[in-house]
């Protein structure tokens, strides 16, 4: 578990440049990707891209709550015999569970309501909702009522995990600030 610093921060600043690539430029190569190999409007390669585009946000948070754990207490639990998966699933994990939960909620949310790459990697079956939303918005007409209540409605499912994990990202986002 011990790696050079070097190595973390080069990881990092490698995970913070591909953070500062937008993501509309990507959604055409991924789309020319996932057609070669025949899944181009699968859902599968949406959530490869919504997996890519949200990991550097999700190892930068996961990496700033892991160095808030002591490391007493994992060789604590090293020095009563703890192995590494028992060391994690009872000392690192209840620990970490805010930063977790926080960071699964804003991945959550990022994703729900990404939008370039939802509208090139997906098609009428497999759309997203920002992409239905989209759809209201036709040549002839715009839906406004329709699109007024679906943005409403797709609203919820954020809402709910914000309800939720309100405690926990509070938590995990203050994690550290008072020593």
């Amino acid at each position: 578990m011990h790696w050079p610093r070097w190595v973390l921060n080069a990881f990092l600043v490698w995970a913070m440049l591909f953070n500062l690539v937008p993501a509309v430029s990507l959604a055409s190569a991924w789309y020319e990707l996932f057609r070669t190999i025949n899944l181009s409007v699968d859902l599968i390669a949406l959530t490869l891209a919504h997996t890519t585009l949200n990991l550097p946000m999700a190892l930068w948070l996961l990496i700033a709550f892991f160095r808030e754990v002591p490391r007493e207490l994992e060789e604590a639990a090293f020095v009563d015999g703890a192995k590494f998966l028992t060391l994690l699933r009872r000392v690192i994990v209840p620990i970490m569970m805010p930063g977790i939960v926080a960071t699964a909620v804003l991945v959550f949310i990022f994703s729900w309501n990404e939008f370039p790459v939802a509208l090139a990697l997906t098609n009428n079956r497999t759309a997203t909702v920002p992409v239905a939303i989209a759809k209201y918005v036709q040549e002839e007409e715009i839906k406004y009522t329709q699109m007024a209540a679906a943005s409403v409605l797709s609203a919820i499912p954020a809402l709910l995990a914000l309800i939720f994990g309100q405690r926990f990202i509070v938590k995990g986002l203050t994690a550290g600030a008072v020593k």
